[in-house]
C-alpha cells in the first residue's frame, strides 16, 4: 500500500509465501487509484496477487528441449526455476558459489543490471555446457533466462544441415531437368531440320520443313531452308521449261534438215 502511494505509480512486490491465503508463492501488483483525473486526490490502492506456480508451469511449457527457463527477482532470488528447491530459497549468486561457477556470477550481475545477452552457460540441472539468453522484465523488474543445451542446438544444426542438403539436391535435380528441357527444345528442331534437309537432298522438294515460330537461330535456319527450297523449285521449273523449249527447237531443226536433205539430188552429173 505504502510504496505505490508514495511513488504514485504501479509497483511489483518481491515474491513471498502467502500463508493462509493461497498457501503458495505469490507476487503482488499494486496500483494507486485516484478520485480525480489529475492524479492528485489519492483514494485507494488496487492489488492483484499472482501465483508463481502458474508462472513456473507456464515457463515449463516452452519448447526448449532439454533446456529450461528461469526468472530471478530484482534482488537475484529465483522466482521460477525447474529445480523447485531453489525458488525463494536461493539466489543466482548463492548458486554460483555452490557450483563454484564464476561465469554464473558474472551473468547474474549482468541480468540484474538490466542487460540483454546471449552467452555460454553451464546448466545447473545437468551440468552440460550450452548457452543462456537473458533479457530484463521491464514492468515487474528482475530478468528472464532461457537455457539452451549444446546437444539440442547441435541437433537443430544437424537437422538444418540435412534439410539444406536435401534442398540443395532437389535444386540440382530441378536445375538438371530444366537444362535437359532447354537442350531438347534446341536440339529437337535441329534434328527435324536435319532429317528434312536429307530428304531435300534426295530430291524430294515437297517434304515439310519444321515450322518456324520464333526469332532464334534455329528458326532463322528453317526459314533459310524454306527460301532455298522455293528457289530450287523455281529454278527446276525454269530449267524444265528451257529444256522443253530446246527440245522443241531441236526437233524443228531436225525436221527442217530432213526436208532440206530430201530436196538435194541423190546423184550429181
Amino acid at each position: 500500500f505504502v510504496v505505490p502511494r508514495q511513488k504514485a505509480q504501479p509497483v511489483w512486490s518481491e515474491p513471498y509465501f502467502d500463508v493462509g491465503g493461497g498457501d503458495a508463492l505469490m507476487v503482488t501488483y499494486s496500483a494507486p487509484v485516484y478520485s480525480d483525473g489529475n492524479h492528485k486526490q489519492f483514494a485507494a490502492v488496487a492489488t492483484a496477487d499472482i501465483s508463481l506456480e502458474w508462472l513456473t508451469e507456464l515457463l515449463a511449457q516452452l519448447p526448449l528441449g532439454s533446456g529450461y527457463a528461469f526468472v530471478i527477482s530484482p534482488k537475484g532470488a529465483f522466482v521460477s526455476h525447474p529445480m523447485r528447491g531453489l525458488i525463494m530459497k536461493q539466489t543466482i549468486f548463492g548458486l554460483a558459489d555452490r557450483e563454484s561457477d564464476e561465469r554464473m556470477r558474472e551473468v547474474g550481475t549482468r541480468m540484474l543490471a538490466g542487460e540483454t545477452g546471449f552467452v555460454r552457460y553451464r546448466s545447473a540441472m545437468t551440468g552440460e555446457l550450452g548457452w543462456l539468453a537473458f533479457a530484463p522484465l521491464r514492468r515487474s523488474g528482475g530478468s528472464l533466462g532461457l537455457v539452451f543445451t549444446q546437444s539440442d542446438i547441435m541437433a537443430e544444426v544437424r537437422a538444418l544441415s540435412r534439410g539444406s542438403a536435401g534442398y540443395g539436391a532437389a535444386g540440382l535435380l530441378l536445375l538438371a531437368l530444366m537444362i535437359r528441357l532447354i537442350a531438347l527444345s534446341i536440339t529437337r528442331p535441329i534434328q527435324r531440320l536435319e532429317a528434312a534437309t536429307r530428304t531435300l537432298g534426295a530430291g524430294d522438294l515437297d517434304t515439310p520443313l519444321p515450322e518456324a515460330r520464333g526469332e532464334d537461330e534455329v528458326c532463322g535456319l528453317a526459314r533459310a531452308f524454306e527460301t532455298m527450297r522455293t528457289s530450287l523449285r523455281e529454278h527446276i521449273e525454269q530449267l524444265r521449261e528451257t529444256t522443253a523449249a530446246k527440245e522443241r527447237i531441236e526437233g524443228e531443226l531436225q525436221t527442217a534438215r530432213s526436208i532440206q536433205m530430201g530436196l538435194v539430188p541423190k546423184t550429181f552429173p
